[in-house]
């Protein structure tokens, strides 16, 4: 295994072990400080996961860019941004209700490529460690924030 290979296993093993002790939280994408204060006073984290939330939270580009901004600031320098979104699509499927209905959501078109851009613009994460997987209409990736 190569180093990137190594810090990749590592990152995913911190963030099933946040993720079985409870380390999801509530947030407002579009604040700038998107975390309650009270609760977390400056606190950067190791691990930042966010699925389907931003593209479900914006209506506009723009408003995606700016909410991605503040979410980042959450970072640690060396720390791991896993964000999973729905590209190319207005919809998503996520299952079956009890009754039988399906669970549509709505969602802000967006390339691939948008998203990258958006990573990119910030000039704070160090693009050769993303690690991207594609399902269908779906990516995940994963990229580490650049250290001090």
């Amino acid at each position: 295994m190569n180093n990137k290979e190594v810090i990749v296993n590592q990152v995913e093993e911190k963030t099933r072990n946040v993720v079985l002790n409870g380390g999801i939280v509530h947030a407002n994408v579009h604040h700038h400080e998107v975390l309650d204060k009270n609760v977390f006073r400056d606190q950067k984290f190791d691990i930042l996961v966010s699925i389907f939330c931003l593209e479900g939270a914006c209506s506009t580009y723009d408003e995606y860019v700016k909410a991605f901004n503040n979410i980042i600031l959450l970072i640690r320098p060396g720390g791991c941004l896993i964000l999973g979104s729905v590209i190319e699509d207005t919809t998503y499927n996520s299952g079956i209700t009890k009754i039988g209905n399906p669970k549509i959501f709505s969602v802000l078109y967006l390339s691939e490529k948008q998203i990258f851009n958006c990573i990119e613009a910030t000039g704070l994460f160090d693009m050769s460690t993303i690690r991207k997987y594609s399902l269908e209409s779906v990516m995940f990736l994963m990229v580490v924030k650049k250290g001090l």
